[in-house]
């Protein structure tokens, strides 16, 4: 299955994410990585400020709230074409 190829990979093994969207974020990184030194120091300042000890209640709480959030761009697309359907807006619903 897709879940093993994933499970045997960097992205399978570093893979966290908690929403559609930052998965895909996390695979596209991965597939193709910044060159960009103030991009890599960012990312790098980012991950850094997750894991102070301090910051830890607060980056689990976030986690437990993004994990609700829905594929926003996919949703509004489905909006767009008239084609939603009641989990659709409640998805966006959850957003604000």
């Amino acid at each position: 299955s897709d879940k093993t190829k994933e499970g045997l990979s960097l992205f399978g093994i570093l893979n966290n994410t908690r929403t559609t969207l930052g998965k895909a974020l996390m695979r596209e990184w991965l597939l193709r990585p910044s060159t960009s030194i103030p991009v890599i120091n960012a990312r790098h300042d980012a991950v850094a400020c997750f894991m102070r000890p301090e910051n830890i209640a607060s980056s689990n709480a976030m986690q437990t709230h993004l994990k609700g959030i829905k594929n926003v761009p996919k949703i509004l697309g489905t909006l767009r074409t008239g084609k939603a359907q009641v989990a659709d807006w409640q998805g966006l619903v959850k957003v604000k």
